[in-house]
């Protein structure tokens, strides 16, 4: 699962990065500002910057999503000091990750 999504994000950034690339040339350039989630429906934002922001997002997520999994798979097997362990884990990188508003 999580190579499957590792290699959807990937993908989604290459794609994204490509299309920024042709559209715009130099991507070392400053390009396009990036755009807060909220303003995501508001703000005409490039469909391959909002491809790559969506496969970055995809590789944020991923760490959460694999302690998730090794979470429900010790709750499965009934592995009680792992699910605890696992569920500290969750608990620090949800308590860790901040949401700023830009």
């Amino acid at each position: 699962m999580a190579q499957i999504i590792s290699i959807l994000a990937l993908g989604l950034m290459l794609a994204g990065f490509g299309g920024e690339l042709a559209l715009h040339g130099n991507p070392a350039l400053p390009g396009p500002p990036a755009v807060a989630p909220q303003g995501l429906a508001s703000a005409p934002a490039s469909p391959f910057l909002v491809c790559m922001s969506a496969g970055i997002l995809l590789f944020a997520v991923l760490p959460a999503l694999r302690v998730l999994l090794a979470l429900l798979e010790y709750a499965r097997r009934r592995d009680w000091r792992n699910v605890f362990v696992a569920a500290v884990v969750l608990l620090e990188l949800a308590g860790s990750t901040q949401l700023h508003r830009l």
